[in-house]
């Protein structure tokens, strides 16, 4: 027999385990306590400063003016961005309310940036196929704030419970009337 193996088979197994059952438990505690990880992605480009005009000229005056104002104001006051909307030709920031027929696109965005992922024009478009102006603001608003995350950096996150869900009305639809947490840290993690 040798020194310090038990005796009985399986004994030493069992103290083993009661050891590594209190080593789980103590992790499991950590990790209850730590902080939930954020639930948001980067798209890549970004404005250089936090301070931008949406220029609304293409913007009909009513629902999606009043979404896109209610949107950039709740970027404004959430995050570190300052956002805000007048008629400004020559913005580097455009919106437009566009029919762009049955493309599976209730909204989308496209931007140019330099060489340094510096955002130095951009554009968002929500599709009249889709979305009209009978539809509550508030669900416009979901899709503005969506497209307004595009545009200053932020990436599609798979929970349905965020703005950035790939499609921003079946999040409306699940409940998102305003960004969430999520978008707020992402937003302040660029500027």
């Amino acid at each position: 027999m040798t020194r310090g193996i038990p005796s009985r088979p399986g004994a030493r197994r069992g103290r083993r385990t009661a050891a590594l059952s209190a080593t789980a438990l103590a992790a499991l505690a950590a990790l209850a306590g730590a902080a939930p990880a954020q639930a948001f992605e980067l798209e890549g480009p970004h404005w250089a400063t936090p301070q931008r005009t949406i220029d609304t000229t293409d913007v009909p005056a009513g629902p999606f003016h009043d979404a896109l104002d209610a949107a950039a104001g709740e970027y404004t006051s959430l995050t570190h961005a300052s956002v805000s909307t007048a008629d400004a030709t020559g913005s580097p920031w455009a919106a437009q309310v566009v029919d762009q027929g049955d493309d599976g696109y209730e909204g989308y965005s496209t931007w140019r940036y330099d060489g340094q992922r510096i955002t130095y024009s951009a554009a968002m478009h929500l599709n009249t196929h889709y979305l009209d102006d009978s539809l509550p603001t508030a669900r416009l608003k979901v899709v503005w704030e969506h497209e307004t995350g595009h545009v200053l950096g932020l990436a599609h996150v798979p929970g349905i419970d965020h703005v950035m869900y790939y499609r921003a009305s079946d999040a409306y639809d699940d409940g998102v009337t305003g960004l969430t947490d999520d978008e707020v840290a992402g937003i302040d993690s660029i500027y």
